[in-house]
């Protein structure tokens, strides 16, 4: 590294890769950076602690790598001091590094699903010279020292660096779900979390054949302690803010921290701490210090939401739920409706085909009945219509029923766990049998 007078004199680091694959030779990554401050400062410490109570192993030391006391350390603190951590004042953002506002973003919307990862399928050049990356980086960051930003830094360096994150990178997911769990966005970080601990059961990244992904398993278990535990051990210090996604009834885990082994459950609306073995410790419990000991091995404490947890975006006061149409709203259910028409054409021996099909879109179901009956052989009654009409239905809703999640129509789900997020109720303005489409969605949040 080297001061740069450009910038006032701060400590640069110029052409590093960081933890995204897919920025490559970058200046003052901001990960780099920070973790080399961190570093920095520590070897200050403990070349402090050395010279206090073994002054004589220190001087062997320094002498072997030819360095002298003083003005290594000296040297040591002043670059730890003025390390340089990109920042955007006008966006009050973290940056990645140097040039990542400068990049023009990557066209994700003309990048087919079966392009992913980038890097198989595109110029390692091409994606370098765009805002795109392969897993978390400035996130990570952020995970590894918490006390280092505040609560609205790490919301928008979230919302940020989500929307330009391809999570090609099996070591992706489990930090954006910790993340969104520290924000307090559970229905996120589930989604997250799900992503990563199915990742080979699913074989979502079509190559499990060739072995597991060992760090994606510790970065799971990293979400579910680190993210819905809440726990941290930042300078020594042990603490948890648990969060029960609404999709469990509860979760729990055992640590080993200071030679004391804790087991944490979490059910319902409290949190249950055990001390297993050991003499006992202090952590906090949602910012509320509380001790472990042989004579007082259990606790149980009730989960409380932060009063500061920040949001994605700002709930109108007035809206207090939003019902949704579902057909071509929120799934794509033109080929079932077509299959059930067809299936009533052929049982009535009716012509019926794909463009006879499209002129149905958007008509009433008993105007659908007269466009079809245009090509029936005999007239049918009122009566006869109406059932043609609920044979129609009942063969629509069995096909439904068969669904899965790919015909959630893209950004759905993302966009109704937003909604969620912010505390709003969702519901489907229609009947109860067909209601049972909209709770296909909402499983999948």
């Amino acid at each position: 590294g080297f001061y740069n007078q450009a910038l006032g004199g701060a400590f640069c680091l110029q052409e590093v890769t960081g933890p995204d694959e897919y920025s490559a030779l970058v200046n003052n990554n901001y990960y780099t950076n920070l973790m080399a401050q961190k570093n920095l400062s520590y070897a200050v410490t403990v070349l402090q602690l050395l010279q206090k109570h073994d002054p004589d192993r220190l001087s062997a030391l320094l002498q072997r790598l030819h360095l002298e006391p003083a003005g290594f350390t000296a040297a040591c603190q002043q670059a730890a001091d003025q390390m340089y951590l990109p920042y955007d004042e006008a966006n009050r953002l973290p940056l990645q590094d140097d040039q990542v506002l400068h990049r023009p973003l990557w066209d994700f919307a003309a990048t087919p699903a079966d392009k992913h990862p980038l890097l198989m399928h595109y110029h390692a050049l091409n994606i370098y010279r765009h805002r795109v990356s392969k897993q978390a980086d400035l996130l990570l960051a952020q995970y590894l020292w918490p006390s280092a930003f505040d609560a609205e830094s790490q919301r928008r360096s979230y919302l940020f660096y989500e929307a330009c994150t391809t999570h090609d990178s099996s070591l992706s997911a489990p930090i954006f779900a910790a993340m969104a769990c520290r924000l307090g966005w559970t229905g996120h970080a589930y989604r997250y979390f799900m992503s990563s601990a199915r990742l080979d059961l699913d074989d979502r990244q079509g190559n499990t054949a060739d072995g597991v992904h060992l760090a994606n398993m510790a970065g799971t278990w990293l979400a579910l302690t680190s993210g819905f535990g809440g726990m941290s051990a930042e300078n020594g210090h042990l603490a948890f803010w648990p969060r029960l996604p609404r999709q469990w009834e509860g979760f729990g885990f055992q640590i080993c921290f200071k030679g004391n082994r804790i087991k944490l459950d979490i059910h319902g609306g409290q949190a249950t701490y055990q001390l297993q073995s050991g003499a006992g410790l202090k952590f906090t419990h949602q910012n509320r210090p509380v001790q472990l000991s042989p004579d007082q091995p259990r606790l149980v404490l009730p989960l409380t939401a932060a009063k500061d947890a920040a949001r994605p975006a700002k709930s109108h006061p007035a809206i207090k739920a939003v019902i949704f149409d579902v057909d071509g709203v929120l799934l794509s259910t033109d080929e079932e409706h077509y299959q059930a028409w067809a299936l009533i054409c052929r049982q009535e021996g009716i012509y019926f085909d794909r463009s006879i099909n499209l002129r149905l879109r958007g008509v009433s179901r008993m105007d659908c009945v007269d466009i079809i009956l245009e090509k029936a052989s005999r007239t049918y009654s009122q009566v006869e219509k109406e059932m043609l009409a609920q044979r129609k239905n009942d063969a629509y809703l069995a096909a439904v029923a068969r669904l899965d999640q790919h015909c959630v129509l893209p950004g759905v789900v993302q966009f109704l766990q937003g909604l969620a997020d912010l505390g709003y109720r969702l519901a489907s303005g229609l009947t109860a049998a067909r209601s049972a489409i909209l709770n296909l969605i909402l499983k999948f949040l």
